[in-house]
């Protein structure tokens, strides 16, 4: 729903609106539900601190889906790393084995300590605020990028 991003600071004339003719003028469209997350609980190996309590303020896409290939294509995923200077090997995009995708939970204000680890099975992901991979549990492709490092 376009009215969950209100803005009650934005100026009256609606310029600052993106749904909006008289701001950036783009149809809102929803995406599948749980495609699309904003998560506190993932640690993004080599990003921020690397503690328990450390997760990062994470957007994930392709994350829940009703499909279990989920949102992204391979050629996507391959497609964004590219473009990132990310190493797809062999032309695959890097994989996370403990399926940290399926880890992602919609975030409520708080951090959940212990949560999973993106980048401990494939060091083409270390470090990256921002990459697509492989959830090698059920071969869905996630896109991530991190909003605020801990």
């Amino acid at each position: 729903n376009s009215q969950d991003y209100y803005n009650p600071n934005s100026p009256t004339d609606k310029s600052c609106h993106i749904y909006d003719i008289a701001g950036g003028n783009i149809n809102f469209r929803i995406i599948e539900d749980y495609s699309t997350q904003i998560s506190g609980r993932i640690r993004i190996v080599g990003v921020g601190d690397d503690c328990l309590d450390c997760a990062e303020l994470t957007l994930a896409l392709g994350t829940y889906t009703t499909s279990t290939l989920g949102l992204i294509p391979k050629n996507v995923c391959i497609s964004i790393n590219d473009k990132l200077g990310i190493t797809n090997d062999g032309g695959d995009p890097p994989d996370d084995a403990i399926g940290a995708g399926s880890a992602f939970s919609h975030f409520e204000g708080t951090y959940v300590s212990g949560g999973s680890r993106v980048g401990n099975s494939d060091p083409d992901l270390e470090g990256q605020t921002a990459a697509c991979y492989m959830e090698t549990v059920n071969g869905r492709y996630i896109y991530y990028q991190v909003l605020i490092a801990r």
